[in-house]
């Protein structure tokens, strides 16, 4: 099974983001939250004593998501916010397909401005094969 390398961050209360880690996961353990609960673990070794928050998201690609931005003429407090494309979450279903920057990506407007993820092809084929 392909893994593909993931982005967790960890937030404090009052802080924001303090800790960033990076990880390798395949379709179903982020399917099944193991990056989730690899970031909580992390998280209360080191902050034994805080409540944290715990996200995951693709690596940081800040030239795809000022493509985005742009494409959709987002400003001010609207945003465009990063997802992991995982074929076994049935969310993904309501994102339209859509090229930009020569990137094959699902993306879906929202309030706040538009989530969007880059198709994980081969995840994609491993959920067709199976």
């Amino acid at each position: 099974m392909h893994q593909t390398e993931l982005q967790i961050s960890i937030a404090r209360k009052g802080k924001g983001i303090t800790d960033t880690l990076t990880g390798f996961y395949t379709m179903h353990e982020h399917a099944n939250s193991k990056p989730i609960e690899d970031g909580k673990a992390f998280a209360a070794k080191k902050y034994p004593n805080e409540h944290c928050v715990v996200q995951v998201s693709p690596l940081e690609n800040i030239e795809l998501e000022n493509a985005v931005a742009n494409e959709y003429g987002l400003s001010g407090k609207q945003i465009a916010l990063p997802k992991v494309h995982n074929p076994l979450q049935s969310c993904f279903t309501a994102y339209s397909a859509k090229t930009i920057a020569g990137v094959e990506l699902l993306v879906y407007e929202v309030s706040f401005g538009v989530c969007f993820a880059e198709v994980n092809k081969e995840w994609l084929n491993e959920s067709k094969a199976a």
